[in-house]
């Protein structure tokens, strides 16, 4: 088997791992939460908060899954995040169904590709999916930030059936924007 085959491999299955890992994370979370006031976006703050922290990890599963993001390219994180959205949205909150695109979708979404072309404009380097929804979610509760801003992250937490169809059109949108360019640094030899 050849070296780009076994990495191909390795993180085809810590993409899944990793997936159900997070599965697992967002259904210890959700205890924490009254019925209809968790999602999928609620989950994922929160996650990368704890990666995000200065602190010794003491969670098992968040230590593995911290060891799984250093691991995955962040090539293969968009693939995880839409999978983890839509098992999330069936296996731990199946009311949430994702709407019809809006006017208000659309500017949510050019705002979580604005995040990743000041990243690649600015650091000359491609955030994660993660760290974009992470990072959306932590301006929009920044007292500093418009309060254009604030008011559609708070729609955001707190429409879920809107969060669904925002967040997995811009994993839509992302894949499409910057796969060639992630894609270069998993395969160079492709290229």
């Amino acid at each position: 088997m050849s070296e780009g085959t076994e990495n191909t491999t390795k993180f085809s299955s810590t993409s899944v791992a990793l997936t159900d890992n997070l599965i697992d994370y967002g259904k210890q979370l959700s205890m924490n939460f009254d019925k209809n006031q968790f999602s999928s976006l609620i989950s994922i703050y929160s996650l990368m908060t704890e990666l995000d922290s200065n602190k010794d990890i003491e969670d098992n599963l968040v230590k593995t899954i911290k060891k799984q993001f250093q691991i995955l390219p962040s090539f293969y994180h968009v693939q995880v995040c839409r999978l983890f959205i839509t098992r999330f949205n069936a296996e731990i909150e199946p009311e949430i169904t994702a709407i019809p695109l809006d006017s208000t979708s659309v500017e949510i979404e050019d705002q979580l590709l604005g995040i990743c072309d000041d990243f690649d404009i600015y650091l000359h380097k491609i955030p994660s999916i993660f760290e974009v929804l992470y990072l959306l979610v932590k301006s929009g509760s920044d007292e500093n930030e418009s309060n254009d801003l604030r008011k559609k992250v708070n729609l955001l937490l707190t429409n879920r059936n809107l969060q669904a169809k925002v967040l997995l059109d811009f994993c839509d949108k992302y894949q499409a924007k910057y796969s060639e360019k992630l894609k270069r640094g998993v395969f160079p030899g492709a290229y």
